[in-house]
């Protein structure tokens, strides 16, 4: 499942918006990334357990971090590609739900990032 919509948010340019971008920096103080998924096709007596996101690493330096990726839940979900920024960015639900380590340098590799018992 592709994401509905997708953008970098960073605090370097708290007004700027990167919904244009298909590279992201991400930096668990200084740079997110916000996805959004469609669920609305799931019939409506499913319910999900858990959920499995898969991260493609181009290029990793860990400059401005630890070299790990981390998943945080956003219950809000009223923000769009084009306008999100810093500033405006909805808060996550404070728990991290998952993290991965992408340190490999300038290697392509796949990872998984499991997220489980999304309740909210």
């Amino acid at each position: 499942m592709e994401p509905v919509a997708d953008s970098q948010v960073t605090s370097s340019a708290p007004d700027t918006n990167y919904g244009q971008y298909s590279a992201w920096e991400v930096n668990r103080q200084y740079s997110h990334v916000y996805m959004r998924f469609d669920l609305s096709l799931l019939p409506p007596n499913i319910r999900v357990r858990s959920v499995r996101l898969s991260v493609t690493a181009n290029t990793v330096v860990a400059h401005r971090g630890d070299g790990n990726a981390y998943t945080t839940y956003v219950p809000d979900d009223d923000w769009h590609e084009r306008t999100i920024t810093w500033n405006n960015k909805p808060a996550g639900s404070g728990d991290t739900r998952g993290e991965r380590n992408l340190w490999y340098g300038d290697t392509t590799e796949a990872e998984k990032m499991g997220v489980n018992s999304i309740d909210e």
